[in-house]
């Protein structure tokens, strides 16, 4: 799908959205590496979910990266620009203003359990068209309360501030590897390692380094979630072994990657 092909269909179920009487409304949306979706705002809530791919959503009060096992709450009226990281897959659910009484007042990056992930999926399939049965809009109401009562992203990942750290922090979410050509990099980025370091550090506070790390546990945690062998996570990251990418994984979570693999029996068969 091009770009252009991609805002155009943004542009169509974006209308469909705000013209929509339902209260909550959800679906699944595809777009291509580099779609930009310029700033605009929804005049319901706004929650997003990376099915695979990510994306980075800047608004007014800050940038956000969001890698699949996370989403991102955007209050109604908030103006918000979407630049497509990696060939993307989401779900968006629009939540009406009946439901937003107590909802925080600023974007909230939060994780998601599967539960939600389930519940995202099933209410991304109901009809776009007619009347919802009962039980329908009760799996919307429980879908909202769900994504009410999530825990906030841990480890969450925020761009930097500063155009130039910003270029950086593309590459490496693009790269999605351990073994990046850092001082490569940096230099395509138009900045020297010393002030890459001080740009990070002054918005994120962390170097570009371990921000990367960051990124990297993110995409993990997801992967690990879906039930994938740790050595596989470890080395399609670009680690040697996976007692490497253990190590470092714990050493950002405190935790190592088998707490975020699921317990034997959990996962459906098929």
């Amino acid at each position: 799908m091009t770009d252009q092909l991609s805002s155009q269909f943004y542009q169509k179920r974006a209308v469909w959205a705000e013209q929509s009487d339902r209260p909550v409304l959800a679906y699944v949306t595809t777009y291509a590496a580099g779609t930009r979706i310029s700033p605009h705002h929804h005049r319901r809530g706004q929650f997003i979910h990376a099915l695979n791919g990510s994306m980075r959503i800047e608004t007014r009060g800050g940038r956000y990266l969001v890698v699949p096992g996370a989403g991102i709450y955007i209050p109604p009226g908030t103006e918000h620009a979407i630049d497509v990281l990696g060939e993307l897959d989401w779900r968006t659910v629009h939540i009406g203003s009946d439901f937003l009484d107590d909802w925080p007042e600023s974007p909230r990056l939060v994780s998601l359990s599967p539960l939600i992930r389930e519940l995202l999926a099933a209410a991304s399939a109901l009809p776009r068209e007619g009347a919802l049965e009962p039980a329908q809009h009760r799996l919307l109401a429980v879908l909202v309360d769900q994504i009410h009562n999530a825990p906030a992203a841990a480890h969450a990942v925020h761009y930097p501030e500063d155009p130039r750290a910003r270029r950086l922090a593309d590459r490496l979410v693009a790269a999605q590897s351990c073994q990046v050509d850092f001082a490569g990099l940096t230099k395509q980025a138009g900045l020297s390692t010393a002030t890459a370091n001080r740009l990070f550090r002054q918005s994120c506070g962390m170097s570009p380094s371990q921000w990367l790390r960051r990124v990297l546990v993110l995409t993990a945690i997801e992967r690990l979630a879906t039930g994938e062998a740790v050595a596989s996570v470890a080395y399609d990251l670009g680690y040697e072994s996976a007692s490497a990418f253990s190590a470092m994984f714990a050493k950002v979570t405190d935790a190592p990657p088998s707490t975020y693999s699921p317990k034997p029996g959990s996962l459906k068969a098929g």
